[in-house]
C-alpha cells in the first residue's frame, strides 16, 4: 500500500512536498518526501526522503492540516 494522499504546490525552487501513506512492518506510515520537478535538469537528486512519521504522530503533530484530513479521509476509505 503505497497511496500518495498529498501534494503541496511547487515553490520557487520548482519543488514540493509529497506524503505518502506506506505499510511498514511496525504499522502503516506517513512518508514525507521532496521533490524536484524538472528533475532530468538538475543536479540534486529527483526525490528525497525527508521523514517516515507515524500515521499517530502525524496526526497529533504539527503538520499541515490539509495534509492530514486527507490521510484521514484515506484511511477512513480504507477501513471501509
Amino acid at each position: 500500500m503505497d497511496e500518495p494522499f498529498h501534494r503541496t504546490r511547487p515553490d520557487s525552487q520548482d519543488e514540493y512536498e509529497r506524503y505518502t501513506l506506506v505499510q511498514h512492518p511496525e504499522g502503516p506510515y506517513v512518508r514525507h518526501e521532496r521533490i524536484r520537478l524538472h528533475a532530468a535538469q538538475a543536479e540534486n537528486p529527483f526525490m528525497r526522503q525527508m521523514q517516515m512519521i507515524d500515521v499517530g504522530a502525524f496526526l497529533a503533530g504539527d503538520r499541515c492540516p490539509t495534509a492530514k484530513r486527507k490521510l484521514q479521509a484515506l484511511l477512513e476509505a480504507i477501513s471501509s
